[in-house]
């Protein structure tokens, strides 16, 4: 008796698709990195260049800092003692103007508010907002 064999059959094995979580988290991530890029004027926030820094020597017994795009204007400051120094909000977010030693802080300052202060030792002042601590600053303070 002769046997026949069965015909050869294939076997379709399905390939699995990628786990869903190691395509949307890398994802997900780029859209953060890049929302938050845009949201601070274009530049990424994972970027290797730093915002040119201003300087002012003020003489006056009044001066100004301006608060844009996530930078203070100038961001070092030479002051005579018992300057007044009015910090203006122009981005579209709330910031500080707070010492790193505590000596002055601004507290919040919303869109389109300003906070004055005055500092009367002299000495060197390095500040940051409480909120975007790569926003920083000096003041110098001479007698």
């Amino acid at each position: 008796m002769i046997r026949e064999s069965a015909p050869e059959r294939s076997v379709v094995v399905p390939i699995k698709p990628p786990q869903l979580k190691a395509v949307l988290l890398p994802t997900a991530a780029a859209l953060i990195v890049l929302v938050l890029a845009l949201a601070l004027g274009g530049t990424p926030v994972f970027s290797s260049t730093t915002s040119a820094q201003t300087s002012a020597v003020v003489t006056s017994s009044h001066t100004k800092v301006k608060i844009y795009m996530f930078a203070f204007e100038p961001s070092k400051l030479t002051v005579k003692a018992g300057t007044r120094i009015t910090f203006t909000n122009y981005d579209m977010t709330a910031h500080t103007a707070t010492a790193l030693n505590e000596s002055f802080d601004t507290g919040t300052i919303q869109p389109g508010q300003s906070r004055t202060i005055v500092i009367m030792k002299a000495g060197v002042y390095p500040f940051h907002c409480l909120f975007h601590a790569f926003m920083t600053g000096t003041i110098k303070v001479v007698g």
